[in-house]
């Protein structure tokens, strides 16, 4: 004999109930042998069916007793999680941010999936001095939020150690002795390669860019390298973040069947943008400026 249940969900809770693509939901159908869905339409607090005011929504569980059962307490677990969370903010210097986002966001990923919890960072860019805070919100339970912080703690402490090496290094003119018997002895060569007298991918620094590079080091990684001579670096900072949606933009629209009946690149000018894999085998594609030709 089947049982028929409703549970009256929070507004806050819906999203956390049903999970990423339905994932939650489907494993409590999974575990319980339930089948679980939402009313398509509740009456909103007025009784006149008006969703736009409503502060719940109506999750109806079918299946036997037991199963039934053992679904509601697992979704009401979920809600009671969700009442717990917290919202903390904490200050971090903008100069450190880089070290705590990671390359292409893989640092602050890590951070969440280890804490559990959900970290956002204000993408102000306005600021025009390095060491300027930056707000980082944390959102989770006490437990998640803590372990958070400690792990960005962690982050913050590498970073001053690296800024404690960089000034030990440049601040006085002074190099490791080792490191200065060991370049005497490499000579890099570069070879001349033919290419346009534009040099579209560099912009000449601002003021304030150029004060920044004095006073203290910037955290980068090289993205390509062409030569010894001629390389690109990419700084490590909040716009990393947004680089790597764009390029998971990009990737999503290459791969698809518009794309690939629409859009195929059949010849290419010089000076023309594309969409572009880095080498063969590579699942990602980046932005590419045609700069010339090979023979």
């Amino acid at each position: 004999r089947n049982t028929v249940v409703e549970v009256k969900v929070p507004q806050q809770a819906i999203g956390p109930v049903i999970g990423r693509q339905g994932s939650n939901i489907k494993l409590i159908q999974k575990e319980t042998g339930t089948v679980i869905h939402f009313q398509n339409t509740d009456r909103g607090e007025n009784g006149n069916g008006d969703n736009s005011c409503k502060t719940h929504r109506t999750l109806v569980i079918r299946g036997t007793p037991e199963s039934v059962h053992q679904a509601e307490l697992m979704v009401y677990q979920i809600i009671a999680d969700v009442s717990n969370i917290l919202t903390e903010d904490v200050e971090v210097p903008t100069i450190a941010i880089g070290r705590i986002i990671g390359k292409g966001g893989a640092t602050i990923r890590e951070i969440s999936s280890i804490s559990g919890a959900r970290i956002i960072i204000d993408r102000n860019d306005s600021y025009n001095e390095l060491d300027h805070p930056r707000i980082i919100s944390i959102k989770g339970s006490e437990q998640q939020i803590k372990t958070a912080l400690k792990l960005i703690q962690i982050k913050l402490e590498e970073h001053e150690q690296f800024q404690s090496k960089l000034s030990e290094t440049t601040g006085n003119g002074k190099r490791n002795n080792t490191s200065s018997e060991t370049n005497q002895h490499i000579k890099i060569t570069a070879s001349k390669v033919p290419r346009s007298n534009e040099s579209w991918d560099v912009e000449p620094n601002k003021p304030n860019q150029e004060k920044h590079l004095n006073n203290a080091g910037i955290e980068v990684y090289v993205s390509a390298v062409e030569h010894p001579g001629h390389f690109w670096v990419q700084m490590i900072g909040a716009n990393a973040l947004q680089l790597e949606q764009l390029q998971n933009e990009i990737t999503a629209f290459a791969c698809s069947d518009d794309a690939k009946l629409n859009y195929t690149v059949t010849e290419v000018n010089i000076g023309e943008m594309v969409a572009a894999q880095f080498e063969t085998g590579d699942v990602t594609y980046y932005r590419a400026k045609i700069l010339g030709t090979t023979e």
